[in-house]
């Protein structure tokens, strides 16, 4: 069995915030708009279910990782 991985997603809670995920009704979504190609690399190729997410909005009061 693989190693659980954690990542750090960093959103502008205007764009789509943390909120707006737990109202998802199985608390999924598709992430679009990547636009680091390194990044959208990491989400295709090497993220798994089960590994940790903080999430991180860089912009919003009071700052905070959840």
């Amino acid at each position: 069995m693989a190693e659980r991985r954690y990542w750090l997603f960093k959103s502008e809670p205007t764009a789509y915030s943390f909120a707006d995920l737990q109202a998802e009704e199985d608390q999924t979504a598709e992430w679009d708009g990547v636009r680091n190609y390194q990044v959208r690399n990491f989400m295709r190729d090497d993220m798994r279910v089960g590994d940790g997410v903080l999430f991180y909005h860089s912009s919003a009061k009071p700052l905070a990782v959840v």
